[in-house]
Formats: C-alpha cells, structure tokens, sequence
C-alpha cells in the first residue's frame, strides 16, 4: 500500500506541474488546501485523505473525479492518469478550480474583498511566477464579475414577480 500511495503521490505532482504550478504551496493556495496537505499527497503519506484528494482532483483539470478513490482501492494504476515524462510536456495554464468543480472555492473567492484577492495573487506568484498569478486574478475577478451579475439578476427577479 505505501508504494502505491508513493506511485499516486507522484502522479499528483506530474499533474500540478503540468498544471502550471510549479510549487505546492501555490497549488495548495490555488485550491484552498494548506501547504502541508499537499505536500502529504504528493509524498504518498497516508495522512492525507479523502477530503484531500477530492480537493487536488478537483483542482487537476486532467485528474477524472474519482480516480484516487479507485486507484487506492484497487492499485490499479491504470485508474490514474499518466502525463509521461513531465520534462517532455509542456505546463498547461493553470485551470481554475471551477471550472473542474471546485464550486466551493468559486464561493470564497466571489467574496472576497479586493485586498485579499491581490494577497492570494502575491501569494501565488512567489509560489509560481507573475503570469500565473497575472491568470488567477483575472480568473477572480470573472468569478466576481458573474457573482454580482447573479445577484443582479435574483434581485430584478424579485422586483418582477
């Protein structure tokens, strides 16, 4: 079992790098893990569980929901996506957690306020680069953007009926 969680945990951090995140804790920002999580994950140590890896699944635009609970009860790597020689590949732009299901991280960031949403953009770009961080918060502001024109909209609604 230790190896197979050793195997996972490398498979996971080929994805995050494939991501574009070139650091744990950026991934573990990006998605609203702490540093420690992931880094569990990605070194195949069993304290990392259920909630973890349903969280790095969802923030992995390549990882299908549920692959780490079958890889973990079957061993079968053939459950695991397999990115290959990750020097090879060329980092995808980061994907953000939403748009992989991440619906309560879309929640925390349409709340925030704009002083927090440039701390986690700081954050992130020591983590990876200005780019990255550059894409996260236009990422934000959209998800902000389509959280008040929601609101908008259930108030025009209630107006009407």
């Amino acid at each position: 079992m230790e190896a197979d969680r050793k195997k996972l945990g490398r498979r996971i951090q080929r994805a995050r790098r494939r991501a574009g995140y070139r650091s744990a804790q950026a991934f573990a920002d990006a998605i609203g893990l702490s540093y420690s999580s992931v880094a569990h994950a990605e070194s195949g140590s069993d304290r990392a569980g259920k909630q973890v890896f349903d969280a790095i699944e969802d923030g992995l635009p390549d990882w299908p929901t549920g692959a780490i609970d079958r890889y973990l009860e079957t061993g079968d790597p053939a459950a695991l996506p397999d990115f290959g020689d990750e020097s090879k590949a060329e980092p995808a732009a980061p994907v953000a957690p939403s748009a992989t299901g991440g619906g309560d991280i879309e929640a925390q960031v349409a709340q925030m306020t704009p002083r927090e949403l440039a701390e986690r953009a700081r954050m992130i770009e020591l983590g990876t680069d200005p780019e990255t961080a550059m894409r996260w918060m236009q990422w934000a502001l959209a998800v902000q953007d389509a959280a008040r024109r929601s609101d908008e909209g259930r108030g025009d609604q209630r107006d009407v009926g």
